[in-house]
């Protein structure tokens, strides 16, 4: 559209930041809207435990909370925004969501709660979740009559 366009009707030049407004509003946490969700994560069963890899760039380790309530693995956080309110930077474009999120995963098998382990590296977060003794594999010797 030319400008000339807007020319024809005046209002609508008016509610054009309005339209931004709205736009940036509703767009702001770009992960309510994203078809995968956030943030994305893979899990191994391995002889003994359950690995959790997450993938959290530019989230701080210390926003991060894992848990597990029953069978479920709940992993929260917060990822800030690349630009911080009251900075006077203009953010031409935004892809990458920001804000609270939270991922809840039904376990395959029984872990150990107290034995769960977290890390975080190079914006990976990897969580073990050992099995619980009922869950893991036992030999069963064989008795010869």
């Amino acid at each position: 559209m030319n400008s000339n366009w807007f020319g024809r009707f005046p209002a609508m030049v008016d509610m054009h930041p309005a339209f931004d407004r709205i736009f940036d509003e509703l767009f702001r946490d770009v992960s309510r809207f994203s078809a995968a969700p956030y943030p994305p994560m893979n899990v191994r069963e391995e002889e003994d435990s359950l690995v959790v890899t997450a993938e959290v760039p530019g989230v701080d380790p210390e926003s991060l909370d894992v848990k597990v309530q029953g069978d479920v693995l709940v992993l929260a956080g917060t990822r800030r925004p690349v630009v911080e309110d009251g900075s006077t930077a203009r953010l031409l474009r935004q892809e990458r969501g920001f804000g609270q999120f939270t991922r809840e995963i039904n376990l395959p098998v029984k872990v150990d709660g107290g034995g769960v382990e977290a890390r975080c590296d190079l914006g990976v977060l990897t969580i073990t979740l050992p099995k619980a003794p009922e869950a893991r594999p036992r030999l069963i010797k064989v008795r010869a009559n």
